[in-house]
């Protein structure tokens, strides 16, 4: 392993003591109570003290996770009485993704084969997207408003993930892009408020404190608002879990399960 890899030092060191090991699970297994996870909803909410339902979206352009969930931003809003803020994001760059390029590709992997477990859109066979497309698609996101964003953001997305210059050209014919500029300011801004909330991924929402990534964790951000009243109607989830399909297969002792954790 040592040979292998290098070592990070602080939380992620590879060989830790019993010590540091048993510490470790205490805090986690405390951070994991419900109870905890209870109390601290209830602050929230009595600090909030009859204030809008703020929701907090952090947009990365050339992720594919992040085109699925700009997809849910107005259905978002349709279904729950909420403030919606939009930020655009850059791409991780430090310890919390050390093979950000590997992490890319899986998310346009990973994009296509969610998309149709949600009723979503993701162009088949879609690679990553061309630098001065993305740059575009970038300057046309920033020089939105935050009531647009929500309705144009999955167009924009459509156009990139496909690869169509000509739809994207026709999108900035009718949506002003913003200087190079000061789409960079715009993004640099949206990183810095994501690190002040403690994150550091794209396709993320906040709320209250707890962080909601992409379209499969959503609904556990809607049961939320539900649970607080802020549905408009009660006409379901619109990120709903899909079904568990578990196929015909049962354990007979000749099935192994492999764990990679982290």
């Amino acid at each position: 392993m040592a040979t292998q890899f290098e070592e990070q030092g602080g939380a992620s060191k590879m060989d830790p003591s019993p010590v540091a090991r048993w510490a470790a699970s205490a805090l986690m297994r405390n951070l994991a109570k419900e109870s905890r996870l209870i109390a601290q909803r209830a602050k929230v909410e009595r600090k909030r003290a009859g204030a809008a339902h703020r929701v907090e979206y952090f947009h990365q352009v050339e992720d594919g996770y992040s085109h699925l969930a700009a997809q849910l931003l107005q259905p978002l809003l349709d279904a729950y009485d909420i403030e919606l803020t939009c930020h655009l994001a850059a791409t991780p760059a430090d310890n919390n993704v050390p093979e950000p390029e590997m992490l890319l590709k899986l998310s346009c992997y990973d994009a296509g084969k969610v998309a149709p477990h949600y009723g979503l859109s993701f162009p088949d066979g879609a690679a990553q997207p061309d630098a001065a497309l993305a740059d575009l698609a970038t300057r046309i996101l920033a020089g939105l408003d935050n009531a647009a964003f929500p309705a144009v953001a999955p167009e924009v997305g459509a156009a990139l993930w496909s690869g169509s210059a000509s739809q994207m050209a026709a999108l900035a014919e009718r949506h002003p892009p913003a200087t190079a500029g000061a789409a960079a300011a715009a993004v640099v801004a949206g990183t810095s408020r994501r690190k002040t909330l403690g994150h550091y991924s794209g396709a993320m929402f906040h709320y209250g404190k707890e962080w909601y990534w992409g379209v499969d964790r959503l609904y556990h951000l809607e049961n939320r608002l539900r649970d607080l009243g802020a549905a408009r109607a009660d006409a379901g989830l619109i990120a709903p879990r899909p079904a568990i399909e578990t196929g015909p297969l049962r354990d007979d002792g000749s099935l192994t399960l492999e764990i990679y954790p982290s």
